[in-house]
């Protein structure tokens, strides 16, 4: 069974079987479609709901794209991995990730390593846990994490290499271990971890594993500041909080009750140390359409977040809207299953987004 706050990610498929929800099952457009209509270079990469990869420019590499570097026990394939032609726009792109990727010399022990305080054990038993469908508590979160860091790897030197390569005007790109870490190990990391039945190893392994994991992410937001100049604007956004769940044991920490989102935004066009006075998960798309250039569609939720551009910005960039990006209702298309769909549902089952 499906979490109710996960039902958006997911879908059925004709035998009953849910799988993530596909580009194809979106009822509207998504902003990487609406830069290429108006002729804005864009590249995406790691974004949900977004394989089978739409016909972009310059590139797509979709959400399903990292699974298919994997093999059945987790560990990164050859580079000579023939792609199909759904996982990225266009097809070739694939192929040069899985070069890229293929050239990574650390193992993926040694990858994991420096977010977690490993015992020789650990390190001795890696390749039969990474086998594993099962196992402790212990065995499934170094699995998750190892899947993390891996993922977090081949969507960020991706997205860096191909923005190198074709520089579009709009780079959008989704990196996920944090929230991978938060659901694994979080609650192995409170000063309650002990009465919650976590073992003093544990506790040991995965007590610094958070903020290991948040540097992590800083490392990668840095990276992608080494490509912006005077002219970028850049907007980070956070995945959703988390924190104690009220009144529940299992699992004790969530996202249900967990602290709002970060929103940082940079460039030309933003007050510098201002403060947001509130900012809702809705505001987010009318405010990157605006600050990318295009029109609002009166039917969009939410408004975009003017309070955080400067009176000169505002004056050059005036708001204006038009009644519709979508010619008519854009139906519901089942796109089908994809071979990745069961490593995608296995990975959102270990962080407890399906049951």
């Amino acid at each position: 069974r499906a979490l109710s706050f996960t039902r958006p990610i997911l879908d059925l498929v004709t035998d009953g079987r849910r799988k993530p929800i596909s580009s194809t099952e979106r009822r509207v457009k998504a902003i990487w479609n609406l830069c290429d209509e108006a002729g804005i270079p864009v590249g995406m990469v790691g974004w949900w709901a977004s394989w089978p990869a739409e016909p972009v420019s310059p590139f797509i590499v979709s959400d399903h794209s990292f699974y298919e570097t994997l093999d059945e026990v987790g560990w990164s394939r050859n580079v000579d991995v023939k792609s199909t032609h759904s996982q990225t726009y266009p097809p070739e792109a694939l192929d040069d990730l899985l070069q890229l990727y293929g050239r990574e010399t650390t193992s993926h022990l040694e990858q994991l390593e420096p977010f977690a305080d490993l015992t020789d054990d650990d390190r001795r038993d890696f390749a039969a846990t990474m086998a594993s469908s099962g196992g402790s508590a212990r065995e499934k979160a170094l699995r998750t994490l190892s899947l993390a860091i891996q993922k977090d790897r081949f969507y960020g030197e991706g997205a860096l290499a191909l923005f190198d390569r074709h520089q579009p005007e709009v780079l959008l790109a989704y990196l996920n271990a944090v929230d991978s870490f938060a659901h694994a190990i979080y609650d192995m990391t409170v000063p309650e971890a002990g009465s919650l039945g976590h073992s003093p190893e544990d506790i040991a392994c995965f007590r610094d594993s958070m903020d290991r994991v948040v540097r992590h992410a800083d490392g990668w937001l840095g990276r992608f500041l080494e490509r912006c100049d005077e002219n970028t604007t850049l907007v980070v956004l956070s995945d959703h909080g988390y924190g104690k769940e009220p009144g529940q044991t299992q699992p004790p920490y969530g996202h249900r009750n967990a602290p709002p989102g970060l929103l940082i935004l940079r460039g030309p066009g933003i007050r510098k140390g201002h403060e947001l006075s509130q900012a809702g998960i809705y505001d987010i798309a009318p405010t990157l359409v605006h600050l990318i250039g295009l029109p609002l569609s009166r039917e969009m939720e939410g408004t975009p977040l003017l309070e955080a551009m400067t009176e000169e910005y505002l004056a050059a960039h005036p708001l204006y809207r038009i009644p519709s990006y979508e010619a008519g209702s854009r139906r519901y298309q089942p796109s089908g299953s994809s071979a990745q769909d069961e490593d995608m549902m296995n990975n959102l089952r270990a962080l407890g987004y399906v049951r």
